[in-house]
């Protein structure tokens, strides 16, 4: 079975250790894939969730093992103006990551593909702003 890195893992790694504002912000709650159901009956709280959104595709291909793609952040709150305020902090933190390597996955760069949009998430009605970024990384593991 072939393996690749995973990228969202090295996002919330990074965010989680070399995010200082963010991790003031969340206290840790940064997670890949979706907020976790013991999040739920928690009254509304500052925490992020990356996944994979599908697109991007410009860089790698064929034989070679790096890839692009883009990966949403949803940066929920107890109030729509905390939620923009985790979002602007999450998004310096991306914007200006440094090649680096995290959960195996070496990284090369994060970029914004696009402004913020702010809603309620429809199970939670936790308020929540998103955006999307354009993550360059090696498709090959690291030990």
């Amino acid at each position: 079975m072939t393996v690749i890195a995973d990228p969202v893992a090295g996002l919330v790694e990074f965010l989680k250790a070399d995010a200082p504002d963010v991790e003031d912000l969340t206290s840790g709650r940064v997670f890949g894939g979706q907020l976790p159901k013991s999040e739920n009956p928690a009254e509304p709280r500052a925490c992020v969730v990356l996944r994979p959104a599908g697109g991007a595709g410009q860089f790698g291909g064929g034989y070679q093992q790096f890839s692009d793609q883009r990966i949403d952040a949803f940066c929920y709150g107890p109030t729509p103006h905390d939620a923009y305020q985790l979002w602007m902090t999450v998004h310096v933190a991306l914007k200006q990551l440094e090649r680096t390597v995290r959960a195996k996955t070496l990284i090369h760069w994060c970029r914004p593909t696009g402004g913020p949009l702010s809603l309620r998430d429809s199970s939670t009605e936790w308020p929540y702003t998103f955006a999307s970024f354009q993550v360059l990384a090696s498709e090959i593991p690291l030990a």
